[in-house]
């Protein structure tokens, strides 16, 4: 968050958890096991990175996004078992675009994020789905709600720099994002697009 992301990603997008993996690979020594997987631990580079959505208001499209947020990813593209994509976003971060949208979105019935400033996903199971894409089937948790979700991505690297662009598609329903009064889809839609450019440096 850049108060730190873990995701995404983002994902791909460190905090503990990173700090964790980089320790546990300097307690191995310089073994060719712990080089080898050191090689796929991944830093991102939040100054050319961006996560955003994209939905609906009243029959126009726009987007938004989230200013700060964090993330961890281990991905060998030559062995997903050992793939890990751990992100948090500050939900407090978000911008959507104009005055009116961003006065509620903090609110109760939007985000509510006094009670949840964060928004977390987590994978452990990434697979390839085509020729330089990938699926990373995890969790979502957003206002509280964690359920079932797919980031579907493109990676590309060269030499020690990473290059992801995906998203994850959520029914904001499914989140109580967006209840009472503005429940209906009128205003804004129900389907919302999450987006992510990632860059990431190897860790070492």
């Amino acid at each position: 968050m850049k108060k730190s992301v873990g995701f995404l990603v983002v994902a791909v997008l460190a905090f503990a958890n990173m700090q964790a993996v980089n320790g546990a690979i300097a307690s191995e020594g310089d073994s060719g096991a712990s080089a080898e997987a050191g090689k796929y631990v991944w830093v991102v580079d939040h100054a050319r990175s961006s996560l955003g959505f994209r939905a609906v208001e009243e029959g126009r499209r726009f987007e938004g996004s989230f200013a700060d947020f964090a993330s961890m990813i281990i991905l060998n593209p030559e062995d997903l078992s050992t793939a890990e994509i751990i992100a948090e976003v500050d939900v407090t971060s978000v911008d959507a675009g104009n005055a009116d949208r961003n006065e509620v979105l903090p609110i109760r019935d939007w985000f509510w994020v006094d009670k949840f400033p964060m928004a977390h996903f987590s994978s452990a199971d990434i697979t390839l789905a085509g020729d330089g894409h990938y699926q990373a089937a995890g969790e979502l948790t957003i206002k509280g709600i964690t359920l079932p979700a797919v980031l579907e991505f493109s990676l590309v690297i060269e030499r020690d720099r990473a290059i992801a662009d995906g998203h994850l598609s959520v029914n904001r329903m499914d989140y109580k994002i967006g209840t009472g009064d503005y429940k209906s889809d009128s205003w804004i839609g129900h389907e919302v697009d999450v987006v992510m450019h990632i860059e990431a440096d190897r860790a070492r």
